[in-house]
């Protein structure tokens, strides 16, 4: 048995006696579709013309919200690398002050601090200083 998609006044059409189901032009989607995929260069223009139509759908989208919800992920994100850089360099100062020290090397724990402690510093300010940046020529990072 075969489905059959009609509108309401074909089918009210046919409860009335008026129309049989014979009479009704049932294919003629299936034959608009056939012809399509059967010519190679209007198969490929209908999907073109498709791809294009999503595209258009996805850029209307409201801009202001999704680039807000951009932001607060890049955000999330910087802070979480910022904090594991920051905990990966108090670790690798107190193993290097902690070998400085056995290896009889006590002086150079202040150089070594201030390796590490500018290293922190440079992970903190560099993405400021990229918004700074951007401020000023009025472009959004």
């Amino acid at each position: 048995m075969k489905e059959i998609t009609m509108s309401v006044h074909q089918f009210m059409e046919v409860q009335r006696g008026n129309l049989t189901y014979e009479d009704l032009d049932i294919n003629t989607l299936d034959k608009f579709a056939g012809e399509i995929l059967k010519n190679k260069k209007l198969k490929i223009a209908v999907v073109t013309a498709m791809a294009y139509m999503n595209i258009a759908f996805v850029a209307l989208a409201e801009e202001t919200e999704a680039l807000a919800q951009l932001r607060v992920a890049k955000n999330e994100i910087v802070h979480v690398l910022q904090f594991v850089i920051c905990i990966i360099c108090i670790v690798m100062c107190l193993i290097e002050i902690g070998k400085a020290l056995i290896g009889g090397r006590g002086n150079d724990i202040g150089s070594i601090v201030m390796k590490y402690l500018t290293a922190v510093v440079a992970v903190c300010v560099i993405p400021n200083l990229f918004s700074w940046i951007g401020r000023l020529c009025h472009v959004n990072f």
